[in-house]
């Protein structure tokens, strides 16, 4: 089955030049770290928020080390097509938040911040 083609509502938070991801379901993907291969399907199943960051140094990770245990955060390459270097995905399987950055600057990871706090009071 492929992703959802109606787009969900984004919250105010976000910028109108979103990301394309943004408010459509994720895409089916894994990520491989050095505990092996998770689908995204797999990584959500605790209900938490998922955070994808798919960078080559964990830039998005490292900016949301202080999220405790409200949020699941996956770091590692892709499998399969993803058009994003990270995603963070509501426990419904819609995108609240994306990037195509190698490596995210400071104000798309500022961005962040606010949709984590909106979706999750995170």
């Amino acid at each position: 089955m492929g992703p959802s083609r109606r787009r969900r509502d984004v919250p105010a938070v976000t910028s109108a030049d979103a990301h394309p991801l943004v408010g459509y379901w994720v895409p089916d993907f894994a990520v491989t770290d050095t505990g092996g291969t998770h689908r995204v399907a797999e990584l959500a199943r605790n209900g938490r928020p998922l955070l994808a960051d798919l960078t080559a140094d964990g830039t998005v990770a490292a900016a949301v080390t202080d999220s405790g245990d409200r949020l699941t955060v996956a770091t590692g390459r892709p499998v399969g097509a993803i058009p994003a270097t990270a995603l963070l995905m509501r426990p419904d399987g819609y995108v609240a938040w994306a990037s195509s950055q190698p490596r995210p600057d400071p104000d798309e990871l500022g961005e962040l911040r606010p949709v984590l706090a909106q979706w999750f009071g995170i």
